[in-house]
């Protein structure tokens, strides 16, 4: 079974800088509310919340390669390390633990 292709790999040259940047700025947007929710909603105590959080950790923990997952959004799309994103955002969570979920402002604006 071949894997899901990226919209770009459909498109192949058809898509312009232009899109393919839009369409980079769409995934970089998903991984930030993945970011968000997992540190922002750490001390959370409403039960929506708590799942979204527990959610949103468990899409970073995830080594699914599919798309919309973390690793092909890190990956394939964005071309950064997800070791290296993972490991800052568990940073973030330990931050935001130790201070009630609360975060640096200019990181996670409230």
């Amino acid at each position: 079974m071949n894997a899901p292709k990226s919209l770009p790999q459909y498109l192949d040259d058809e898509i312009d800088e232009g899109e393919y940047l839009a369409y980079k700025q769409l995934w970089a947007a998903v991984l930030w509310q993945g970011l968000i929710d997992a540190v922002r909603l750490c001390c959370a105590h409403r039960r929506f919340q708590v799942l979204i959080h527990e959610e949103a950790k468990a899409w970073f923990a995830s080594d699914e390669t599919t798309p919309g997952s973390f690793r092909w959004i890190c990956g394939d799309v964005l071309e950064i390390d997800p070791m290296r994103v993972r490991e800052r955002a568990a940073k973030l969570l330990e931050d935001a633990k130790r201070n009630g979920g609360k975060t640096q402002r200019w990181l996670l604006a409230e």
